[in-house]
């Protein structure tokens, strides 16, 4: 595709495994090669930059621009990058079959990587843990954060009670619980105290702290009122004809 010596980009892979459904039997492989396109040519000089030619294309393996060939123990892959003016290339000798028939692609010229889904040819509940036969490229890692242990693969299949679950409801306070049996008169109750010292910050259970304030508050005043009664009595009776008044 070009005179330019290939270059190995990193690659990542993943698998999933079923002894009953193929389509939960695969080997994902990320081809971490940017934006993809045509490789210029000597025509195309003083041209447009063939990344721009490429833009928005599809798919590239069917215009020859990539290539992609798999068999049932190898895989190959060659492409250009038009922005990091290389050619990448990933040649795999796989330790196990694939369907040669049945896999599919993701590659486009303004995507980071290639995405390759392989079908593994047997059904089998373990996992291969190993791609290819030795010796390993050295460009090529498992992807950890895709792993999972092969006895939790059904949960994955199926998150339990997860689909029926509505997230919007959750963190808005007591206002998310108005759902709940039984809730709707603590909800109001709740709304009633809001005029009560400290009580403010119940609302939504967003202001304990400061009804904390608030309580501390009322314990320095309880401090304060002996010295109020003191007050009042060096003062003679001005306080309590008010006192008797209200009685």
């Amino acid at each position: 595709m070009t005179d330019m010596e290939p270059r190995f980009p990193e690659v990542t892979w993943w698998e999933r495994s079923s002894d009953t459904n193929p389509e939960r039997n695969f080997i994902e492989l990320n081809i971490w090669a940017p934006d993809l396109g045509e490789a210029p040519t000597k025509e195309d000089s003083g041209k447009k930059d063939s990344a721009e030619k490429d833009a928005g294309e599809k798919d590239l393996v069917k215009k020859g621009i990539v290539k992609l060939e798999v068999t049932p123990t190898r895989v190959f892959f060659q492409g250009y990058s038009t922005t990091k003016k290389v050619t990448y290339q990933v040649d795999l000798k796989l330790c196990k079959e694939v369907d040669p028939e049945n896999f599919t692609y993701e590659i486009a010229g303004s995507m980071p990587r290639a995405v390759v889904k392989l079908i593994k040819k047997d059904l089998d509940a373990d996992y291969w843990e190993k791609l290819v036969a030795p010796p390993k490229p050295h460009y090529l890692k498992p992807d950890f954060g895709m792993y999972i242990d092969p006895s939790e693969q059904e949960k994955e299949e199926e998150p339990e009670g997860m689909d029926q679950l509505d997230f919007s409801k959750l963190g808005g306070g007591m206002e998310g619980m108005g759902g709940m049996p039984g809730m709707e008169g603590l909800q109001g109750m709740m709304q009633g105290m809001g005029g009560m010292p400290g009580m403010q910050g119940m609302q939504g259970m967003g202001g304990m702290e400061g009804a904390a304030g608030e309580e501390g508050d009322m314990e320095e005043d309880e401090e304060e009122m002996p010295e109020l009664e003191g007050e009042e009595e060096a003062a003679g009776s001005t306080s309590k004809p008010k006192i008797e008044e209200i009685a």
